[in-house]
């Protein structure tokens, strides 16, 4: 089975801490931009600790190179984790 098949398969991922971010203003989206954001919601309600983050006036680009949205990223996903860090809050121990 390959990688696609699989996560195809996919239904639940459990608690895993899950945040999907949709830029919304990409041009060339087109008559698809509402179907595409319901899949991302989809994609983001397959963890019990999903969340979707639409990105108002956010293209694909902006939304991977802004240090804000990376850094509130990791920050969701680590408030959200059950796995231990250190007392510096920088890494699991």
């Amino acid at each position: 089975m390959t990688a696609r098949e699989q996560a195809r398969g996919v239904r639940n991922l459990g608690e895993k801490p899950l945040v999907v971010l949709t830029a919304p203003d990409n041009p060339g989206f087109g008559e698809i931009k509402e179907p595409w954001l319901k899949m991302q919601a989809e994609l983001a309600a397959l963890s019990s600790w999903g969340e979707h983050r639409v990105l108002k006036g956010a293209n694909s680009v902006s939304r991977m190179t802004s240090l804000r949205i990376v850094y509130d990223v990791v920050a969701a996903v680590r408030a959200k984790s059950s796995r231990p860090w250190g007392p510096d809050g920088r890494g699991r121990r």
